[in-house]
């Protein structure tokens, strides 16, 4: 319906088609500036389009929210890419709510942009539902890692404090005598039922309520709550409230506590005067049920004062829901930590009965075994026999000695007696001939049983298969020495390389003085004869001359380009602190372009470790083939960066020729160029250099230009590496 509607307005605005939407619709010119929002938004606002037009708009935007959604506008309006966002827009009531806000760029046929056509839609209850879920999640999580009901409690308050409410406190039911949550029927309250005094406690013929938690959104309070409690115990045969709750297992929602209900539950003038200062705003009672049962009841109470730090929030059914979740969270929770503390006492009572299962149960019960204080073993269980393929009459005693391979018998004893000596647990393998009449390793573990009057009672093990392990431990001994080997072998290759790049640069270092050596003389052996020839030489004859300096030096610039394009990747400099803006500036300098020509650098240039050198020939090489290759004196070249996720890209863009599609990749293939050298000077080297310095950086290069529509170079360089 959206993009219909979009497309709609994008052709021919219909304008009583958005009024009729039941979502915020809007348009705005290219720049940004708002021009029209339908009647939904004026309606959920209760402003009119001449308060909310052009950028004002903002004002209804949350503050927390309104520097991120500025950002994301402007964003799409520099790129003219649809955007989309969540924020928080304030009703006419004074409430935000949440929206999902997209805009959707409209273009003519030519494909320029002519307006923006949006839309925002209520999310409100789906970002509810998230809360509630990450809250009930988290109340999960912190609920199942204490099996302490006090420590339970406490978590519940302080998890329901700020979240769900300003002030929370936890009324447990206790049964005399027993100081811990105990489960009632719904209906606990009676003739007998009577207030406890000072204790602050309320007791019934069944038990006593007692407030076990409490937490405030203002910490200095809780103290303060505890008092008053202990001044004002609950009135079991209140109406309202936790003992109503008790006594109904229902829940209570106050949206709007009134001065009315405060006068119906109030004990007297003074505690009426106190619970008015408290200024309740709207509560929450909610019985903790498990199991069928009551333990107590957990109350939420939002407030407002004058120091601000309340909420004021006004609940509702959502709200008692997230309540009632937590609530029966809470009990279970409370509920299992109870029936834990009797299932260990029941343990202890029963621990010399199932002291024997309780010991086989440590083991690793696969293959088990008894044995007496004799050593001889007088049970094995079926995995055992079927192993092995025997009945239990030719194990017992020491009948199952006769399936242990011969060359392990005489460890296996030694260890077995050694343990029994001492009383002390064992472990051993050993290979135990399977019914297939074949030899498989076993891991034996055994553990002495005592009495629970402390008396020897023998041992108790368990065996497991581990043939499988052995073999895989046998081919792992085999791939280590294999590995040992390949390492050993790659040092000493890695020996030999590093020794060949050794002796390549020092070769590289030979060939350079021993050309160069042979040009410089040819250059000054020309510019000699030039000299002591100067009045017999035709121009003719000078010009020749020049030449053969020119060559000269471009075999000098060529031999000292191959050199550095061979040390690309073998030779690493120190990485260094570089101002990237700097470094612009030291090279543009170093270029003396000509004195109308110009060149910008964007702002935002970043400050990264690297290798200085080599980010200096890249931007050296492109700049100076901008320069060198352009058609113009006043020619201007910008350089931009872009920010990425772990690499900055950085762009060289010119104004100059350009470069026609199919030459895009011959300029990075070493010794190409595309203009004769004798009218633009060059090695043909540059931009293949620079390209062996990105990659090997890991990154890449590429070239966008068309003839006669200038050149941009982009590359990207990897940020610094903590």
């Amino acid at each position: 319906m959206e993009e219909q509607l979009t497309l709609r307005l994008g052709e021919e605005p219909d304008r009583n088609l958005a009024d009729a939407m039941p979502l915020i619709v809007w348009t705005a010119h290219c720049n940004g500036d708002v021009d029209y929002f339908n009647q939904r938004w004026l309606d959920y606002t209760g402003k009119s389009i001449e308060e909310t037009k052009d950028w004002k708009w903002q004002s209804v935007v949350h503050p927390d929210d309104r520097q991120k959604c500025l950002a994301d506008w402007r964003k799409a309006l520099e790129t003219g890419y649809p955007c989309e966002m969540e924020y928080r827009f304030r009703r006419s009531d004074g409430t935000y709510r949440w929206h999902l806000g997209r805009a959707m760029p409209i273009r003519n046929q030519q494909g320029e942009l002519v307006l923006w056509v949006g839309t925002a839609t209520d999310i409100e209850s789906q970002k509810q539902t998230e809360q509630t879920e990450r809250f009930l999640s988290q109340a999960s999580k912190e609920l199942a890692s204490s099996l302490d009901y006090q420590t339970i409690l406490e978590r519940v308050v302080h998890l329901a404090v700020p979240t769900v409410a300003d002030w929370c406190a936890i009324d447990v039911l206790e049964e005399e005598g027993r100081g811990e949550p105990h489960p009632q029927p719904l209906s606990i309250y009676g003739e007998e039922s009577q207030n406890s005094g000072a204790e602050g406690n309320v007791r019934s013929v069944f038990g006593k309520i007692r407030r076990l938690a409490v937490a405030h959104i203002d910490p200095s309070k809780v103290e303060w709550a505890q008092e008053l409690q202990k001044r004002y115990p609950h009135d079991p045969n209140s109406e309202y409230g936790v003992p109503n709750v008790l006594r109904s297992g229902k829940s209570e929602l106050y949206p709007e506590v009134r001065d009315s209900l405060l006068v119906a539950v109030a004990r007297d003038a003074e505690h009426l005067a106190i619970i008015r200062e408290i200024g309740f705003k709207s509560a929450m009672v909610v019985p903790m049920i498990a199991r069928g049962r009551t333990l107590g009841a957990i109350t939420f109470v939002s407030t407002v004062s004058n120091s601000g730090i309340e909420s004021g929030r006004h609940y509702n059914t959502s709200d008692l829901a997230l309540a009632e979740d937590l609530a029966c969270r809470a009990a279970l929770a409370v509920d299992n930590a109870r029936l834990y503390r009797e299932s260990q006492s029941a343990q202890a009572a029963l621990r010399e009965s199932e002291e024997r299962f309780r010991t086989m149960a440590d083991c690793a019960a696969v293959l088990l075994w008894v044995s007496g204080t004799d050593g001889l073993r007088t049970f094995f269980n079926q995995a055992w026999l079927t192993f092995v393929g025997k009945s239990l009459e030719e194990e017992v005693g020491n009948g199952w000695i006769g399936g242990v391979h011969p060359e392990d018998l005489e460890r296996c004893l030694d260890t077995y007696t050694k343990a029994f000596h001492v009383r002390e647990p064992f472990e051993m393998e050993y290979r135990l001939r399977h019914k297939s009449n074949k030899y498989r390793w076993i891991l034996d573990t055994g553990r002495p049983r005592f009495m629970p009057e402390g008396s020897f009672a023998g041992y108790i093990g368990s065996c497991m298969d581990i043939t499988e392990r052995k073999s895989a431990e046998d081919a792992m001994r085999d791939r280590a020495e294999e590995l040992s080997r390949l390492s050993s072998v790659l040092a000493k290759t890695n020996a030999d390389l590093e020794k060949r790049n050794r002796e390549l640069d020092q070769f590289g270092y030979i060939v350079s003085h021993d050309l160069k050596a042979p040009l410089r003389a040819i250059a000054n052996l020309s510019q000699w004869l030039e000299e002591d020839l100067q009045d017999r030489l035709t121009d003719e004859t000078r010009h020749q001359m020049n030449l053969l300096r020119g060559r000269v030096h471009r075999m000098e610039a060529l031999i000292e380009g191959i050199l550095e394009y061979s040390r690309v990747g073998r030779v690493k400099t120190a990485e260094e602190v570089v101002d990237v803006s700097i470094l612009l500036q030291n090279i543009i300098e170093s270029l003396a372009p000509p004195t109308r020509f110009t060149i910008t650098v964007e702002p935002g240039m970043p400050i990264l470790k690297t290798e200085r050198l080599l980010l200096e020939q890249v931007f050296a090489n492109l700049i100076g083939n901008a320069i060198a290759h352009h058609d113009r004196p006043d020619g201007h070249i910008q350089i931009s960066v872009l920010c990425q996720e772990d690499l900055y890209e950085f762009a060289v863009r010119d104004d100059g020729p350009g470069i026609a599609p199919q030459y895009h990749e011959k300029v990075f293939v070493i010794f190409q160029t595309l203009v004769p050298r004798d009218r633009v000077e060059s090695t043909g080297i540059g931009l293949s250099l620079v390209k062996k310095i990105v990659e090997d950086k890991g990154g890449r290069i590429s070239l966008e230009s068309r003839q006669g529509m200038g050149a941009t170079f982009r590359f990207t360089w990897p940020k610094s590496r903590g």
